[in-house]
């Protein structure tokens, strides 16, 4: 059989194998398989033939124009969601170009809509006490769920990161941690000056032991803060920082 009359479907399986055993995280396959499931769909529901001699960029823009416009379970899709279906396409079949599926990358001048910026609302110094007061710190699930809201206020790290923390890196006499991040799965060391604001004596023994990733950091250690500076004053949890440490929310 010619390459050119391959089914959609035969070739995400394929795609699907390579992401898995070059070794990319289980939520980024879900993520491709995802997009690419919903355009396979799109495809069906449109009667549009999935063989490859008969997908490119002109299908691709249909599905683009179609997400913006037609209603799903509450309106069209976001500017991000657009953005993340067709970087998704963009990859794939960028896949089928270096396997030689296709004689050239077909979505190469289909360029992914640019996301509108979003403003992000952070907690006011109000909100912040009200938490820190609706928690008692002296209980066992109260200092360790005080430690892990001044340690995501004070550093900005994501739910995510926090979750996955081992207890090995958390580093308590030099007030930081190390956490895998997210893009390039390297290690990277966050200061947390004023981690201990608002825990308990039992801090040490009682916090942070939140459930481990299995998955193992790569070698390559980085020390590349993703957060930027903030003018403002004293750390958000209360606790003075030391000289020259800003105070610092994700960008």
């Amino acid at each position: 059989m010619k390459r050119g009359k391959l089914e959609l479907s035969s070739l995400v399986e394929k795609f699907m194998v390579y992401e898995a055993s070059e070794g990319f995280s289980e939520k980024t396959v879900e993520w491709y398989q995802q997009a690419l499931g919903l355009f396979q769909t799109w495809l069906a529901e449109e009667d549009i033939s999935a063989c490859l001699d008969d997908i490119g960029k002109e299908e691709v823009r249909l599905l683009i124009l179609c997400l913006k416009t037609t209603p799903g379970l509450r309106s069209p899709a976001s500017s991000h969601t657009v953005n993340n279906r067709v970087r998704a396409l963009r990859s794939f079949f960028n896949w089928l170009y270096e396997e030689d599926y296709t004689e050239c990358h077909r979505l190469e001048k289909v360029k992914p809509p640019k996301p509108r910026e979003k403003e992000i609302d952070i907690l006011t110094n109000d909100e912040v006490e009200k938490i820190f007061s609706s928690i008692n710190p002296n209980s066992t699930l109260g200092a360790r769920n005080t430690a892990i809201f001044s340690l995501m206020l004070d550093t900005g790290l994501r739910l995510s990161e926090v979750v996955t923390l081992k207890y090995k890196d958390v580093h308590f006499g030099s007030r930081y941690v190390k956490v895998l991040g997210k893009e390039t799965r390297s290690e990277s060391s966050i200061s947390a000056p004023t981690a201990k604001r608002h825990c308990s004596t039992t801090w040490n023994t009682t916090v942070l032991k939140i459930r481990s990733s299995e998955q193992k950091p790569s070698s390559c250690a980085s020390t590349v803060s993703p957060w930027a500076p903030r003018p403002c004053g004293p750390s958000r949890s209360g606790f003075p920082r030391p000289p020259g440490f800003p105070d610092c929310i994700r960008t």
